[in-house]
């Protein structure tokens, strides 16, 4: 995959992100009109495009600019807490962790096979939209934006002990997402997905990198706790008489029942 390609990739994620990160319907909501949700998932990860932008500190002649560094398929976890706003807008805080380990190296200074990981911890603010309907499958889509603690062990390079400490780089991280979710319960619903994850250049000790991007494949549970929807009963209607009527004096208020208000589903209250 060209540079050029990976730019445009990682610049549009950014204008997703900011184009629904703005959306002026979610942000005129009130806090409360809305749904907190929680989630779960588990990914099949794999690091692509991970070419070395400079060779700043391994032994070996392989780590060269423009040299690509091969990792086996991994496993990533994603917890999620949010808040769906009633136009099926939400917005999200998630904590993750991806896991590959390090296969070989190939570029014009030769190859090298590698034992060693990396692992990525990530912390995103997402942003998204379920497109709910009267089907019990939702599709969405979203983009996140967040920052990232790496940690690369470089064991070994062809069989001989690297020498290398481990490496702890920080970086920006940013992602999209796309999926659907299939509704599996009144609160519950089943999320498959992918995600587009981009590490904004990080430096590692042994190379720095201009990107390191994860093609993520996720299955997952989200939870959305009863007793919020609506979050408060609806006010009654007052008739014109009412509202244009003198106030009564405290003495002589007759207090009138509001009409009652019957639980609905999270189901009815949120589709479109």
């Amino acid at each position: 995959m060209s540079t050029l390609f990976r730019r445009k990739t990682f610049q549009g994620v950014i204008v997703l992100f900011l184009l629904m990160g703005f959306n002026t319907s979610a942000l005129a909501e009130s806090v409360w009109d809305g749904q907190p949700y929680f989630g779960l998932s588990a990914m099949m990860t794999g690091a692509r495009n991970s070419k070395v932008d400079e060779g700043t500190g391994s032994p070996n002649a392989a780590f060269v600019s423009g040299a690509e560094i091969i990792t086996n398929v991994g496993y990533g976890l994603s917890l999620t807490g949010g808040w769906l706003f009633d136009s099926n807008w939400r917005t999200e805080l998630e904590l993750s962790r991806r896991a590959v380990a390090l296969d070989n190296i190939n570029g014009t200074g030769g190859s090298a096979n590698l034992d060693g990981d990396l692992i990525v911890h990530t912390a995103f603010i997402n942003v998204a939209r379920d497109f709910r309907g009267k089907s019990w499958i939702t599709p969405y889509v979203g983009a996140g934006i967040g920052m990232a603690l790496h940690e690369l062990d470089l064991k070994n390079i062809d069989g001989i002990p690297s020498g290398l400490p481990k490496s702890n780089p920080s970086s920006l991280a940013f992602q999209g997402l796309l999926g659907i979710l299939l509704e599996a319960g009144e609160d519950t619903d089943i999320l498959v997905g992918y995600r587009y994850v981009n590490y904004y250049a990080p430096d590692y000790s042994e190379f720095s990198n201009d990107f390191i991007e994860f093609h993520n494949f996720e299955v997952g549970v989200k939870f959305y706790p009863e007793g919020w929807y609506p979050p408060f009963p609806p006010h009654p209607t007052k008739t014109p008489e009412q509202a244009f009527s003198v106030p009564i004096p405290p003495s002589r208020f007759i207090a009138f029942p509001l009409p009652p208000t019957s639980r609905i589903s999270f189901r009815e209250y949120f589709r479109d």
